[in-house]
Order: C-alpha cells, then sequence, then structure tokens
C-alpha cells in the first residue's frame, strides 16, 4: 500500500458517521473525521497548558481512532462491554497495521497501543478528552435537536476524572438545556 492509497483510505473518517449518533436518531451525525479533528485541537491546546508532550500527544490523538477507517466505529457499551472493548481494540490495531503498511513507521502503532493501555500522562489526557469532546457534541445536539442524550454524559462521567477536565465537564454537563 502506498502514500495515496493510505491517504484514500483514511478519507474514510471524513465520511463515516459516529455509530452513537446514528443509534441516538441524530439527523446528519458528526464523522469519525469530524470528531478526531476537535479532540486534536482540544488536546493540543491543552497539553500545552498541563505542560506534557504535546507533539506526542497530538499524534496519539490522530491515531487512536485511525484503525475505524477500516472497521467502523464499534460502540463498546452494554452487556459484555470490556469483551467488545478488548475485541475491538485487536480489530482497530490490525486496522491500524494495515492502514500504516507504507509508512514503515512502528511508531505509530506504539503510539495506539500506549494510548489503549494508558501508558502515560498523554495516553490518559487523550482518552479523557476523547470523552470531554463526546459530551461537548452531545450537548450540542440536545440544543439543536431538543434530545435528552444522557448515556454519552455517563459514559463521559465515568471516564473525565483529571481535576482541570472533571471542571470543563461540569461545565458542559451545566449548560444542557431542560428537555423533558
Amino acid at each position: 500500500m502506498n502514500i495515496i492509497e493510505i491517504s484514500e483510505i483514511i478519507g474514510r473518517l471524513k465520511t463515516t458517521k459516529r455509530t452513537g449518533w446514528i443509534e441516538a436518531n441524530i439527523p446528519d451525525p458528526e464523522s469519525i473525521a469530524d470528531h478526531s479533528y476537535r479532540v486534536a485541537l482540544f488536546v493540543m491546546i491543552l497539553s500545552d497548558k498541563m505542560g506534557l508532550d504535546t507533539e506526542k500527544a497530538v499524534r496519539m490523538s490522530l491515531v487512536h481512532d485511525l484503525g475505524e477507517a477500516l472497521i467502523g466505529d464499534v460502540v463498546t457499551e452494554g452487556p459484555s462491554a470490556s469483551e467488545k472493548k478488548e475485541t475491538k481494540t485487536v480489530r482497530e490495531r490490525q486496522a491500524l497495521e494495515k492502514i500504516l503498511s507504507a509508512a514503515q513507521s512502528p511508531q505509530y502503532i506504539e503510539l495506539f497501543d500506549e494510548f489503549e493501555k494508558s501508558e502515560s500522562a498523554e495516553a490518559r489526557l487523550v482518552a479523557q478528552i476523547d470523552k470531554l469532546e463526546m459530551a461537548l457534541q452531545a450537548l450540542e445536539y440536545e440544543k439543536a435537536h431538543g434530545k435528552r442524550l444522557d448515556r454519552f454524559f455517563a459514559t463521559a462521567d465515568k471516564m473525565v476524572w483529571q481535576p482541570e477536565l472533571r471542571e470543563m465537564l461540569e461545565r458542559i454537563e451545566g449548560g444542557r438545556p431542560r428537555i423533558p
């Protein structure tokens, strides 16, 4: 696979809609690329502010969903969530290896592995921002569509624990509209 072929596969992220929003019946939901872009910018700003390795954190945020270009956006909630997560991680890593085969750069796979194992402050930041961004998107959809999206806030609530990020999540949740 050459760089052009890799770019074409990566381009699928622009048209693949996020599964959770489809399941929630959100009209014209965001794509994986939409989500990843805001996560990467969020990571860049907060990593700098927190004194982390920003280049590493941004690279990690860019590869963390890249395998979804081949496997799609797989939701890992509900019954047997840990089993679903484990299966998704294996499939996503295999897809990432296939996508990046022409790049001959094992550091991208290493970043994915580090993210999945939460092995560094950067990985923990990216994981939390991934969920914080989801909560922000849920807030935007609640405001736009007048629909309660509690499950997305519940997921973020479980995953976001760093004090500064927790404060942001509480501000996001405090902005939710009153919807019966």
